[in-house]
């Protein structure tokens, strides 16, 4: 390449930055605006969350301001689901400054305030957000976030199975609530960590999907990162057209994101593609703004990397002394990185160590409490056996009392029913008789009177007789 096309081509390749640029400080602008005329409280913790967002991968310091503004008015309006979504940001940060023992710390704390069923509640929800009509599986869905940033505090700190199993929990929950921006970024890590471990098929696979997740579910805050990953699968594998293709599209989403991070990583690939092709003005084009990037960041790692690059890209053009320069600097860089991280790593062992006692503790504490419970359970389960059972007993004893009064109630009542219908018969047969002998009597009356007149007339016939009267006894 002749150098005076060089600067032209980059002019070229830097028009559709400056746009992005300007339409970075517009929304900064906007952001600006929102804060200062915020009606309340709630929009201002809202709005203050959405500055540190903003610079969470240009200026780390800055997103770090206002993440503790954002946490101290979350706290004062009393919205612990804020706090711990701000906690992860802090989390995040200090573990991209190497701090992985007080990222372990702050994730915990987070994880404390998500297992609180009550930190749902009155929760204020952004109408954008997923689950927003579902307190119960918004607050579940912080898991994902706490999964996500122990599985960055582990891989930080070298150990990528643990990394990896984080992850997975994070797709496994995703999966459960459906959450299509959980299932970009664990995907995404996961294929990173097997790309640096040169399982590329592996790393495909799963940058695949992460890139599908973030198209489906509109999450494109790492879809820079992503594109980068397949880039790299491809560079390892010498398929280069498609590695620089995948590179030059994850710059250009990084810029637009502002994710000054991602677009780094990036530039350092673009850096090694063109080191690899043996292209040295581009390679020099791409470390020098790498650097700077860097710089800027205030990232060691990456300021010891990218000056290592620039070192490179002096020596392939022949200048030996702008390359020791530089090579200088990135050992000495090293060398502080090393001796930092190497602190920064004997000290999250013993908070690692430390947390994982007084996890074993609090699971003690737990089980002898669950034991506890279910002592307390039983004895009270034995008591009210006890207690139904002499209800029940006494129950038994007043129906057999029962039953015995109403057995001798029955024979009584059977007893006088059979007096009642003798009674009647006897009733009965006295009216039968006293009817009888009515209609008897009469014919017996005029039978007596009958006589007693029969009586008379023989007296007198007797008497009539004696004298002789035969007339008269005649009549």
């Amino acid at each position: 390449m002749h150098p005076k096309l060089l600067p032209k081509i980059i002019l070229l390749l830097l028009l559709p930055f400056f746009t992005t640029a300007q339409s970075q400080q517009q929304k900064l602008d906007k952001l600006h605006t929102a804060l200062k005329n915020a009606v309340n409280d709630t929009v201002k913790m809202a709005t203050l969350d959405n500055l540190a967002n903003y610079y969470m991968e240009s200026n780390r310091d800055s997103a770090m301001q206002y993440t503790d503004a954002a946490m101290a008015m979350a706290n004062k309006i009393t919205q612990p689901l804020w706090t711990a979504r701000l906690l992860l940001n802090k989390a995040y940060i200090v573990q991209k400054q190497a701090n992985f023992s007080l990222s372990l710390k702050l994730c915990n704390e987070a994880l404390a305030i998500i297992q609180d069923e009550k930190s749902e509640k009155n929760a204020y929800i952004l109408k954008e957000q997923e689950f927003a009509t579902e307190p119960g599986k918004y607050r579940k869905s912080y898991l994902l976030n706490i999964f996500h940033q122990l599985g960055n505090t582990y891989r930080g700190a070298g150990n990528k199975e643990k990394a990896i199993e984080y992850y997975k929990e994070e797709i496994r929950i995703s999966e459960e609530l459906h959450s299509q921006s959980g299932l970009t970024t664990s995907n995404m890590n996961i294929g990173s960590i097997y790309s640096g471990i040169g399982k590329l098929d592996s790393a495909f696979i799963y940058s695949k999907r992460a890139l599908e997740n973030a198209k489906l579910s509109g999450y494109k805050d790492y879809e820079g990162f992503i594109l980068r990953d397949i880039g790299d699968v491809f560079f390892k594998k010498g398929q280069l057209d498609s590695a620089l293709n995948y590179y030059k599209k994850g710059l250009l989403v990084n810029i637009e994101q502002n994710n000054m991070a991602g677009e780094i990583g990036t530039t350092i690939s673009l850096a090694r593609f063109y080191q690899k092709t043996g292209q040295a003005d581009s390679m020099k084009y791409y470390a020098n703004n790498a650097y700077q990037l860097a710089l800027k960041l205030k990232v060691g790692g990456f300021i010891s990397t990218t000056a290592n690059l620039v070192s490179e890209a002096w020596k392939m053009q022949g200048n030996a002394d702008s390359a020791l320069a530089y090579l200088t600097l990135a050992k000495s860089l090293s060398d502080s990185l090393y001796k930092e991280y190497s602190d920064k790593m004997t000290q999250f062992q013993n908070t690692n160590f430390e947390e994982q006692m007084r996890l074993e503790k609090e699971a003690q504490k737990n089980a002898a409490f669950k034991s506890k419970v279910r002592t307390t359970a039983l004895f009270i389960g034995l008591g009210l056996l006890s207690i139904l059972a002499f209800i029940f007993y006494r129950n038994n004893r007043q129906k057999q009392k029962a039953n015995t009064v109403l057995e001798q109630t029955l024979a009584n009542l059977k007893s006088t029913q059979s007096q009642l219908v003798q009674a009647e018969k006897m009733a009965s047969l006295g009216e039968l008789t006293a009817g009888i002998a009515h209609e008897i009597q009469n014919p017996l009356n005029f039978v007596n009177n009958f006589s007693e007149v029969s009586i008379e007339l023989l007296d007198e016939m007797m008497e009539a007789a004696a004298k002789g009267d035969y007339e008269e006894v005649k009549e």
